[in-house]
């Protein structure tokens, strides 16, 4: 179970990460992307506080506390990550 919930963390950051490459172009392009990255890093962050909270449920904390905060580092504001860290 656990290798297939990291393999769905690879492919989702790799996936994530690919969004945040740029090549330049107008200022309108430019500010799409960036809410595009922004939509893409909320989205990473809530895929890990879900990987997160699986751990949990698996009784595997150090894992979980590991997402959780991987979480946090890519969503500061994460209600949901600081809530199943507390």
């Amino acid at each position: 179970m656990q290798l297939s919930l990291r393999r769905l963390l690879s492919v989702s950051l790799v996936a994530a990460l690919s969004a945040c490459a740029s090549n330049g172009g107008s200022e309108t392009g430019n500010m799409m992307r960036s809410k595009k990255v922004d939509t893409d890093v909320q989205e990473a962050a809530k895929l890990q506080v879900r990987l997160g909270q699986g751990y949990l449920t698996e009784g595997d904390l150090e894992t979980a506390r590991d997402k959780l905060q991987r979480a946090m580092q890519l969503d500061p504001q994460s209600v949901d990550a600081h809530t199943l860290m507390a």
